[in-house]
């Protein structure tokens, strides 16, 4: 999903949707950590629409978070979420 035409609040609306089954925590740390970036860039004088564009796409953002999320707070969200599929178990087990 590109980010064009979106404003900062839907944006975060979005990341919090994609960010579904983690820790309330940890959510909240990713969105203060992207609302913070948009506001920088919005204070660099880009407009809201342009900052939160510069972010880039939506699955690349969602993948960056999930390749620096340690496999066992994954495996907690999975579970929040719904049940894991045999190959996710074999991977947490092995430790990928």
């Amino acid at each position: 999903m590109v980010l064009y035409d979106l404003t900062k609040f839907k944006f975060l609306c979005l990341l919090e949707e994609r960010l579904n089954g983690f820790d309330e925590n940890e959510i909240e740390n990713w969105i203060n950590y992207y609302n913070e970036i948009i506001n920088d860039r919005i204070e660099d004088g880009q407009t809201e629409q342009e900052a939160v564009a510069s972010l880039g796409d939506m699955d690349a953002i969602v993948n960056e978070i999930l390749a620096q999320t340690p496999i066992t707070k994954l495996a907690k969200a999975k579970l929040n979420r719904k049940a894991l599929h045999g190959w996710e178990i074999a991977l947490i087990i092995i430790g990928f």
